[in-house]
């Protein structure tokens, strides 16, 4: 094999790994991030809050398979009361923090 491919292969497969390991190093510090709940204000380290997929059913979609469930928003739900709702997070925020919360759910509202 060429010399220069298997250099560049070489730089890929050291690039992968240190992409691993800031991964894990981001999860880390993620963990003990604060979320300020909307309904309680109490204040929740993110590892012991569950991320929540918000979506609900659109019925009128034409499909003679009936309807299906869309996609809403993204929320977290507060350990000390319970409450989902105006707990909003935007995408970038959600994925960032998907892997430091102690479980991810999906809730149907209908």
């Amino acid at each position: 094999m060429n010399k220069r491919i298997t250099l560049i292969k070489q730089e890929i497969e050291v690039a992968k790994e240190k992409l691993r390991y800031l991964s894990k190093q981001l999860v880390e510090a993620t963990k003990d991030r604060l979320l300020k709940c909307a309904n309680c204000a109490k204040r929740s380290r993110l590892h012991t809050c569950t991320g929540v997929d918000v979506q609900w059913y659109d019925c009128n979609t034409g499909s003679p398979c009936g309807g299906f469930y869309r996609h809403g928003n993204y929320a977290w739900e507060c350990p000390k009361c319970g409450n989902y709702r105006n707990n909003n997070l935007c995408d970038e925020e959600y994925y960032e923090m998907f892997q430091s919360f102690i479980r991810c759910t999906k809730i149907n509202v209908d």
